[in-house]
Parts: structure tokens; C-alpha cells; sequence
């Protein structure tokens, strides 16, 4: 047990959308297009970033495989 937190109380009133988008619902079907490695990439450029890293990158570039979901990520400067 906590000490010295104040006690929470239930609220005397409840926000209906609040509850109502907070309910689960049902998972998207994997929809697989790919049959072997590297037939589908998905990719992602993000950037330009505000904090640089030690090189001087500010952008990168994400690279994912459909079906081994296995992850490449290059780092870009700004040409």
C-alpha cells in the first residue's frame, strides 16, 4: 500500500463517449500480399528531426518486410 496519496473517489457523473470509445473492438485481419522475402517492403521517412544526432543526422529512413517483419533504419542528413 501507497501512503500519502489522496483517496479517489468515484465520480458522480460519467462521460457516455468517453466510456463507449474506451470499449475493444475487434482486430483487423492480417492481409498478407507477399509470398516470399522481400516481395513487399513498406517504408517511412521521417524528418527532419528537431535534436541531431551525434553525426549531424536529422532524418531516417524505416524499411520493413511483410513477411519476416524484419526492420532496416539508415540515417539521412539534410543535402
Amino acid at each position: 500500500m501507497v501512503h500519502g496519496l489522496p483517496p479517489i473517489g468515484m465520480p458522480k457523473r460519467l462521460c457516455v463517449e468517453s466510456c463507449e470509445s474506451k470499449q475493444p473492438r475487434n482486430s483487423f485481419k492480417l492481409q498478407i500480399r507477399s509470398n516470399e522475402k522481400l516481395e513487399v517492403i513498406f517504408s517511412n521517412v521521417c524528418g527532419p528531426l528537431e535534436v541531431k544526432t551525434l553525426e549531424g543526422n536529422n532524418y531516417f529512413m524505416s524499411s520493413i518486410d511483410e513477411i519476416t517483419r524484419k526492420m532496416w533504419i539508415y540515417l539521412r542528413e539534410k543535402e
